[in-house]
């Protein structure tokens, strides 16, 4: 017998809650880029760190992937009419 949970995890960085709110998917995805950019920070530091060209691969892989990911989420179609 399967029962009811307020939310559930259904893959890796997906959250589903009993209503589709989406807000601890958001969560989730705020904690994990708020730890990535920390990373991205002291990975580039000005004496030591990577390179300009080695930072902005890093944040296009990594950084603008979970960006992406939680713009498509928070996104609603119109209805066409603007």
């Amino acid at each position: 017998m399967v029962r009811p949970v307020e939310s559930a995890r259904y893959k890796e960085p997906v959250w589903l809650d009993s209503k589709l709110r989406w807000t601890r998917d958001m969560k989730s995805l705020k904690a994990k880029l708020a730890t990535q950019t920390y990373a991205l920070t002291k990975l580039m530091a000005s004496t030591w760190g990577l390179s300009l060209l080695r930072t902005r691969t890093l944040y296009t892989q990594v950084i603008r992937a979970v960006m992406e990911y939680g713009a498509s989420i928070l996104h609603t179609p119109s209805d066409g009419k603007a």
